[in-house]
């Protein structure tokens, strides 16, 4: 209830800002980066220890339309609608396989996988420039609601004889509705480059870090944080 409460809010806040007058820009963002896997089982510390010294971050990319409102000078509030694809990876292990005759394992190649979450973003970012007279740089941070549509678990076999298979599969165990949103608080810095009289292109660095667990897994939770950087063009309305 407290989840769907905040997309609430969070779409409320995007109207509004559609609904205000005064100057405006638009624009797109293409993002790339990184997410770090985090594992958390409190009841149970070397599971904890094990599946962490396992997992690998995974390149995670999207992108995003946007509308920015510029309540003052120097401060501006931005909302919009875009895609995420983000996850983990597990480091490559032994593919044992237990049959009749080998029934302590045979050994056959090695297995590696990875999961993806797929999920639609709602930010709300406020943008601040905090030198007087220069707002090519600012400072940015909010929160973006993470719409949850899939979650997919990839494995690659790779046996002895030098064939791989490849498995992927929906994974339903804590599936997530459309309903449920995860939150992300995201704090950065950017620096908006002239691209003609109405236009510019800009660079934002930022962190990431979701407040929600992405996944739970018995008594433990999977959570996430990311580095990136976001690259896009906005135009001005001519106000």
């Amino acid at each position: 209830m407290t989840r769907l409460l905040i997309s609430s809010l969070l779409l409320q806040v995007a109207a509004t800002l559609c609904a205000q007058s005064g100057s405006w820009s638009f624009g797109a963002t293409v993002q790339g980066g990184i997410s770090f896997p985090t594992f958390q089982d409190k009841t149970n510390p070397d599971y904890e220890e094990w599946v962490n010294a396992l997992v690998l971050p995974q390149f995670a990319s999207g992108g995003s339309l946007n509308v920015t409102w510029h309540v003052a000078p120097r401060i501006a509030l931005q909302s919009g609608i875009g895609y995420w694809q983000s996850g983990h990876g597990y480091k490559e292990q032994d593919l044992i396989i237990i049959t009749p005759d080998f029934p302590e394992g045979e050994y056959k190649g090695t297995y590696e996988g990875r999961v993806r979450f797929n999920d639609i973003t709602i930010p709300l970012y406020i943008k601040v420039s905090p030198i007087s007279g220069n707002n090519k740089f600012y400072l940015i941070g909010g929160f973006a609601g993470l719409y949850r549509l899939s979650r997919k678990q990839i494995v690659e076999l790779n046996f002895l004889d030098g064939t791989t298979e490849t498995s992927k599969e929906e994974m339903k165990a804590n599936y997530r509705s459309f309903t449920d949103v995860n939150l992300r608080s995201d704090l950065g810095f950017g620096y908006a480059f002239p691209l003609g009289k109405k236009m510019q292109w800009f660079l934002e660095p930022l962190f990431g870090y979701q407040l929600f667990p992405s996944v739970k897994e018995g008594d433990g939770v999977w959570g996430q944080y990311f580095l990136g950087l976001n690259l896009g063009v906005t135009m001005n309305d001519g106000r």
